[in-house]
């Protein structure tokens, strides 16, 4: 048993804890005084609780507080504090809850200091107890409950055992405990003793015995439960133990025409840029007609439909509509609501009757809630507003965005509410699906976020979306053609439907969108594009996906149905070339399409065995991966680590009982020393009192007897005075042994092939686009395009990946100091953020961005000449003449920055630089510094006063524990130190600790073979692993691949 698992399973009706908090607030040693009996060595594991607890405390807690937390994570075995507490807390006898009491009031003022946490937290227990849990069933969890943000931890706890039962808990006062345990890994959330729960439905159970339990914490307070999404579809338990996923339903990839796909046009089976739809319980699909300005009905298995709004018409009057963009159906009356988007109204239809519900709205989406409630979202204020169905006098209240920076929309399309009533909104141009809690004032990312682009993480242009009972989130992928699935708190979707690439075929599917209908996922592929301006639209193709809702709640599987038809070539990754030329493979003259992969034309026939070829390699791929998964899934903790931390511990004890046993004897030796001086001072004193006393009373004295005393009280005075001199020697002899853990696992060495490909210039010195002019600085972005500070061009040129020739995308305007201008450029970074170019300007001492051929100077009068951006977004510069590296805060730039590295004038001491070039941050916020003068690669950890020599440092020359001018610095995650040796033409790698390093390419003298190099410059990997190279005497980028 573990924290996380101290469950109680009896379902006590116990009486509430009252008193503790009445307590006086006393020390952790006095609170737990009264249970000392109870645990053995208690006042051993209090000390080691205050020793190691997290103190000073951010969040202002005492140090007995924060070890309050601390014993409370410890596990010592079955007399565990936590153990024994939560048995007090679920007794009945709650008088024997009275000892605890110090201990409770200290540790629950701890708990108030901390953040309160309102997410999703897990916890779990090998016992197949979730049977006796049912739906909208009240429990009370009486103890204190550990659980965790992570179900990873509890998976881990939990092992391979059958029949156990993890709990999904939706927590609204979590107090978050990480940072003050003994295990911070652990992401542990402490939910206070006597929690109120309901069980949000029935415990979802599986073959082996396992389930998993969702429970939502009940607001004592306000006295409603939580409103956080369910997260069913993140219960990713171990194969042995809770099947691996949710169920992920699939559909069949050939869709079903249902509607239209009769060729464009405003007969009643024809349609034209159908957008919105809605499928009632009968399953009947109600179409927003957009280009034929009506409300289509087309019910199921007809051949055509019915109009059942507009259509007299494009036009404002009551019967009319203009470009109507989603329709729903108010099932209680039978109603239709319409998003009159060309009239900028939402207006009602019943029985051929119209009201207009709300006016003078840039309406899109629409969305009705469980209790009627209607959502609609504002395109062009870009937010989505709620009215209570039938209170239409009233601007309504937002539900999602225009609340400013950082919980913005831009253009807001289609919406979906769930039970909760959470917000999905497709955000359009910020290519996303935006997520908006009931009372929430910003929203969360569930989809895309990432930029716009077809990978798995991205969405290009979204419109519709829908969400499943299991929380799995739909989206209809326009820009890509897909319709992809998101399970939330997952980094990237999957492809449900489309994505076909088999080109120049009619049952491509093209520009998507997709809509829902009822209580199930319902997706339907439109054909509607926005011109850049947002305020058009433009029919391009007539694409209708339906899937069908099969009859009852059992039933989860759905039927993918689709109409289509094209007016323009489908939009593909395979372009159509009109001009016959000769085929790859056949080698005929015929109609050919290029692939973008491998650059070669096929026509159709042989298109189609190249695509699958490419799918077998794709299938192997994927078994591979699924392989190496299960492997990893099936990883466990060495057992011998295990027995390593079991012989830490027991260091730990046995050291500290030592000391304990030493600080003993010297404190007695100490008080005894004192003791004995203080006795015999004492004694003196008392003689010397009786013999005054005797004379008095005999009154028989003389000078004799009167010195006597005299002498014997200044004795006794210097003595006094003068007490022995106790101090503390040290033994240069180690006291107790001391340890340290060694890894025998060698580090990965990477190598790669000696011969380069030039993959930017390498056609000489000169101005054109496929030349280079003394390249220096380099950056490689997610995509490999290559971005190359052109030094003696006065230009940065971005190389996208295989192309032939450069593009100019700063500077190129002849050398100046005008903003569009540069003046020899050093180096540039990306920020990957907002796509700005950050750009070494040295001729201009200046650092400066350039956004959209918009400039702005960031930091003036700076001989800047290297640049690195760290992952929270800090800008490094080193300054070549003042010789340091300074630290700005993004945005922040009117200030002097922050000396991270040198600063203390040129020179060769550990904290000094001569000339510093090219710099490297790491995730620590390391600063890597090529020392260019220095012959050496300065290390500099964060705060530190000087750096360590991480490379080089012997001097210049070409032996491998030396460096002549390095350049460009880089570190690989194992922390091995890759370096541009340029007068040595080589790149060398340093392991931190050796005292020599490696050649990994280069080395083989100065020239211009694929094996050789000529002053190399910049280095940078791409996200393959492949080694860039500036060679800059040949003005060429040369690309070292990575030998796997």
């Amino acid at each position: 048993m573990n924290r996380f698992s101290d469950i109680d399973c009896s379902f006590k009706k116990l009486t509430p804890v009252y008193g503790f908090r009445s307590e006086k607030l006393v020390t952790v040693e006095k609170a737990l005084e009264p249970i000392q009996s109870q645990i053995a060595n208690l006042l051993y594991y209090i000390q080691i609780a205050k020793n190691h607890c997290h103190y000073p405390s951010e969040h202002g807690l005492t140090r007995d507080e924060s070890a309050s937390i601390y014993i409370y994570t410890m596990e010592w075995g079955e007399q565990s504090l936590y153990r024994l507490l939560n048995q007090a807390l679920r007794n009945e006898n709650r008088q024997l809850l009275k000892v605890w009491f110090p201990y409770l009031k200290l540790f629950d003022t701890a708990l108030n200091k901390l953040p309160t946490v309102k997410e999703v937290v897990w916890r779990g227990i090998t016992a197949d107890i979730g049977k006796d849990f049912t739906k909208n069933q009240l429990i009370t969890w009486w103890s204190i409950s550990s659980c965790s943000l992570s179900v990873n931890v509890i998976k881990g706890f939990l092992g391979n055992k059958k029949n156990s039962t993890m709990f999904l808990i939706e927590a609204l006062n979590g107090k978050k405990v990480s940072a003050y345990t003994e295990y911070e890994s652990e992401d542990e959330i402490i939910l206070r003793l006597g929690t109120e729960f309901r069980v949000k439905s029935n415990a979802l159970d599986h073959p082996n015995g396992s389930y998993v339990v969702h429970l939502i914490e009940i607001d004592q307070e306000n006295n409603h439960t939580s409103t956080l999404v369910s997260s069913t579809n993140q219960m990713q338990l171990t194969t042995n133990q809770i099947s691996s996923k949710s169920k992920l339903n699939k559909w069949k990839q050939d869709a079903i025409t249902v509607a239209g796909a009769n060729g464009e046009g405003r007969r009643l089976d024809q349609l034209s840029g159908p957008l919105g739809i809605f499928i009632d319980k009968n399953k009947n699909i109600f179409i927003a007609d957009f280009n034929n300005h009506r409300i289509v009905k087309w019910e199921y298995n007809a051949y055509e439909g019915q109009i059942v709004a507009g259509g007299k018409g494009e036009g404002d009057r009551m019967n009319q509509l203009r470009c109507p963009a989603d329709v729903v159906v108010d099932q209680k009356n039978h109603s239709i609501i319409i998003a009159d988007y060309g009239n900028k109204r939402v207006i009602q239809w019943m029985n051929q009757n119209q009201q207009i519900l709300i006016d003078n709205i840039d309406c899109y989406g629409l969305a009705i809630d469980k209790h009627g409630f209607l959502y609609v979202s504002d395109c062009e204020k870009n937010e989505v507003r709620r009215w209570k169905m039938g209170e239409y006098h009233n601007e309504g209240i937002i539900v999602a965005g225009a609340n400013g920076y950082g919980n913005q929309l831009d253009y807001p399309t289609f919406i979906f509410v769930d039970e909760e009533q959470s917000v999905y909104v497709t955000d359009w141009f910020n290519h996303r699906v935006m997520k908006w809690r009931k009372g929430a004032k910003e929203g969360i990312v569930v989809a895309g976020g990432n930029g716009e682009g077809r990978k798995l993480n991205q969405l290009s242009s979204p419109k519709e979306v829908i969400v499943d009972d299991l929380g799995q989130i739909y989206v209809a992928d326009g820009g890509n053609d897909r319709v992809m699935r998101w399970c939330e708190g997952k980094e990237e979707g999957e492809i449900v439907v489309g994505e076909n690439r088999r080109k120049n075929e009619e049952k491509q599917i093209g520009w998507l969108n997709a809509c829902v209908a009822v209580e199930r996922a319902v997706l339907i592929f439109k054909g509607v594009q926005f011109d850049k301006t947002k305020s058009k639209y433009i029919a391009r193709r007539i694409i209708l996906i339906l899937p069908f809702c099969i009859l009852g709640t059992l039933i989860h599987e759905l039927t993918f149905r689709r109409l289509f038809e094209y007016e323009t070539a489908p939009d593909t990754n395979v372009a159509m070339v009109n001009n016959k030329t000769q085929c790859f493979t056949c080698n005929q003259d015929k109609i050919t399409y290029l692939c973008e992969g491998c650059l070669k034309n096929f026509c159709l026939m042989d298109l189609t065995k190249h695509r699958q070829i490419l799918n077998e390699e794709l299938h192997h791929i994927i078994n591979d991966y699924d392989q190496f998964k299960q492997i990893f899934n099936e990883q466990k903790p060495n057992s011998d680590d295990l027995a390593l931390i079991n012989q830490i511990n027991e260091w730990e004890i046995n050291s500290i009982k030592k000391i304990q046993l030493k600080a003993r004897d010297c404190r007695e030796i100490v008080i005894k020393s004192s003791q004995i001086f203080l006795n015999d001072i004492e004694k003196k004193f008392n003689d010397l009192s009786e013999q005054i006393k005797q004379i008095r009373q005999e009154n028989e004295f003389n000078e004799i007897n009167l010195n006597h005393f005299r002498n014997q009280l200044k004795k006794m005075i210097l003595e006094i005075n003068n007490p022995p001199k106790t101090s503390i020697q040290y033994d240069s002899q180690p006291f107790i042994n001391d340890i340290s853990i060694i890894s025998t696992k060698e580090p990965k060495f990477n190598k790669w092939k000696q011969n380069a490909i030039t993959v930017a210039g390498g056609n000489e010195f000169g101005q054109k686009l496929n030349q280079f002019k003394c390249p220096y600085g380099i950056f490689i972005d997610e995509y490999k395009n290559i971005f190359i500070a052109d030094y003696n061009n006065h230009r940065i040129v971005e190389w996208k990946c295989n192309e032939k020739e450069g593009q100019i995308i700063a500077g190129g305007n002849k050398q100046g100091s005008r903003m569009n201008q540069l003046n020899y450029p050093t180096n540039v970074i990306v920020d990957q953020q907002n796509h700005s170019i950050i750009i070494a300007d040295q001729g201009n001492r200046r650092v400066i961005q350039w956004l959209n051929q918009n400039q702005q100077i960031l930091i003036n009068n700076i001989d800047c000449f290297g640049l690195a951006m760290d992952k929270h977004g800090f800008l490094y510069i080193s300054d070549y003449k003042k010789n340091e590296v300074r630290r700005w805060k993004m945005g922040e730039y009117n200030n002097d920055g922050i000396v991270v590295a040198g600063g203390y004038g040129q020179g060769n001491k550990l904290n000094q630089l001569n000339s510093p070039g090219c710099i490297f941050v790491d995730e620590e916020q390391t600063v890597y510094v090529s020392d260019q003068n220095n012959d050496r690669v300065m290390k500099w950890g964060k705060d530190a006063k000087e750096g360590t020599i991480a490379a080089g440092g012997n001097g210049k020359g070409g032996n491998l524990n030396q460096l002549s001018y390095p350049r460009g610095v880089i570190v690989d995650d194992l922390g091995q130190i890759y370096v541009a040796d340029m007068w040595n033409h080589r790149v060398i790698r340093w392991c931190e600790g050796k005292e020599e390093g490696e050649i990994v390419v280069g080395g083989n003298g100065k020239g211009f073979m694929a094996n050789q190099l000529n002053n190399p410059f910049g280095l940078s990997f791409d996200n393959e692993g492949n080694l860039h190279v500036v060679d800059c005497g040949n003005a060429r980028i040369q690309k070292f691949e990575i030998i796997l």
